[in-house]
């Protein structure tokens, strides 16, 4: 019970990490309110502010960046809200002030950590010139491909296309001109396959 439990809540969040951007900036804006909910009820002694991490890492990831600092800024309202109405005869105002800003520093060094960490997970699988999926992206891709097709017994098909004379065009107008060929063949492969194909970059000089 108790791992199906665990199953569970990592395949929600991680449907939700998968999904549309307004979905995941809903999810963001109704655990921030929980939160602030939860923060008011219980003991002012109580510090909640590190899962206000939740639904800013949530958000930067599928929504982005801007999106991500614009939450970290409504975490932090949130807190200072309820820090001030709930200890503001125990600690000065100044006190909740700088508190407020260390957290809202904190919050953005965790988006831009997802940030950076997107950015990088995303060029390690991706090719540099055409921005379609590399060889270890795409083998990744392709087994689970496979495994669904055996587990439906559904057919796939892998096409094969070759850029004919494609060093010719390298050797006479050169690199540049061969580099703008790829990127025009991948935007051209792109734009017509279905959603759910997947293009891999594969190029001989």
């Amino acid at each position: 019970m108790q791992h199906n439990m665990k199953l569970n809540t990592a395949a929600i969040f991680k449907l939700i990490l998968n999904n549309s951007k307004s979905t995941s900036i809903v999810a963001g804006l109704i655990i921030i309110i929980l939160l602030g909910f939860i923060d008011l009820r219980i003991d002012y002694r109580l510090n909640l502010s590190i899962f206000y991490i939740l639904p800013i890492i949530l958000v930067t990831w599928s929504a982005g960046y801007k999106t991500g600092l614009i939450f970290s800024f409504i975490c932090s309202c949130f807190w200072f809200a309820e820090s001030y109405f709930s200890y503001f005869l125990q600690y000065p105002t100044p006190i909740i002030m700088w508190n407020l800003t260390v957290r809202l520093v904190f919050f953005i060094i965790i988006v831009l950590i997802i940030h950076f960490f997107k950015n990088e997970r995303r060029n390690a699988r991706y090719d540099f010139l055409t921005k379609i999926p590399n060889r270890r992206y795409f083998d990744e891709l392709l087994y689970t491909e496979m495994q669904r097709s055996m587990r439906y017994e559904h057919p796939m098909t892998i096409v094969y296309m070759d850029v004919d004379d494609f060093k010719i065009v390298n050797d006479k107008h050169g690199h540049q001109t061969g580099d703008n060929l790829l990127r025009i063949v991948a935007s051209v492969i792109k734009r017509n396959i279905r959603s759910t194909d997947v293009a891999r970059a594969s190029w001989r000089r």
